[in-house]
């Protein structure tokens, strides 16, 4: 059996014209052209501010990739700084003055005999910092006598279970029954 398609209606064209219907005739070739070329130029069009997007961002990251690879140059200045601080740290490695002279050594010897005699610490390290015991000194009730204090303190005492108990029946959720209200 053979069918008949020369009757037949021409859904695709119907269904282009649905979608641009300011296309031309989609049967010639013209048309089809025509189309084509609006069609590539929404196309380029709707992926252009993309575009521009990924080339921002490649030069963005361009831009940071030559500054981390040029970190390791320092300038001029930046190095001499560094070189100070690492030639500090090699001089300082035995704990007493960096670059010292005798003079420096003397008043630093005057002062510290200075102030053991000011303050009578004889024997003491005067260049560590001191570490400091702090106790809390027990308070005592004025005028009271230790049997007033144990009546005091049992009295604190039953009145803080008191209210530790009367907080938990508050929190506690009320029971519940199944055949209330019934």
């Amino acid at each position: 059996m053979r069918v008949d398609t020369t009757n037949k209606p021409e859904i695709i064209p119907t269904l282009y014209f649905s979608l641009f219907p300011d296309a031309e005739d989609f049967t010639s070739v013209e048309g089809r052209l025509s189309t084509f070329d609006k069609m590539l130029r929404q196309a380029v069009q709707r992926l252009l501010p993309a575009g521009q997007c990924l080339v921002q961002q490649a030069q963005r990251n361009f831009g940071v990739s030559a500054a981390v690879a040029q970190k390791g140059n320092l300038d001029p200045i930046q190095q001499l700084f560094v070189d100070k601080i690492r030639e500090y740290r090699t001089k300082s490695v035995g704990g007493k003055l960096v670059d010292a002279t005798a003079e420096t050594e003397t008043a630093l010897k005057d002062s510290l005999a200075n102030l053991e005699r000011a303050y009578g610490a004889k024997g003491v390290d005067m260049t560590q910092f001191p570490t400091l015991n702090f106790t809390d000194p027990e308070l005592v009730w004025p005028g009271l006598t230790p049997e007033q204090v144990v009546k005091m303190n049992e009295a604190v005492d039953a009145a803080e279970e008191a209210e530790a108990a009367q907080q938990a029946a508050a929190q506690e959720p009320p029971k519940y029954d199944p055949w209330e209200g019934l």
